[in-house]
């Protein structure tokens, strides 16, 4: 499976840990603002969509600051990636039930962590 881990601070390194943990290994890649240190286990992308398509992400991961949290999604959402986010989900109640709606639209799995 190909997995997208949007930021890579304190959440994201969490989520790619568990990841690494997994028996079945996975694509990692990685968008963050900040250039990292290369590495064997992930590939650092930018996110649009040619590297989405290019790199078939199946999965992503939101853990960037909240307030990003909703454009990231509704990009993730309408290019029908499944897309587990980072609390808090959305910072208002438009955002939330919007996500909600194109995610059934789309017919694939949108969670928040909680």
């Amino acid at each position: 499976m190909n997995i997208l881990i949007i930021g890579f601070g304190t959440a994201g390194k969490f989520y790619f840990n568990i990841l690494k943990s997994f028996k079945k290994k996975h694509n990692i890649y990685v968008v963050d603002d900040l250039k990292l240190p290369f590495s064997k286990e992930f590939k650092q992308i930018q996110f649009n969509s040619k590297e989405l398509k290019k790199n078939s992400i199946e999965f992503a991961i939101v853990s960037t600051p909240s307030g990003s949290h909703y454009n990231y999604a509704l990009k993730l959402i309408e290019k029908s990636i499944n897309v587990l986010i980072e609390k808090p989900f959305v910072l208002n109640l438009f955002e939330a039930k919007n996500l909600i709606k194109k995610s059934k639209l789309k017919k694939i799995k949108c969670w928040v962590v909680f």
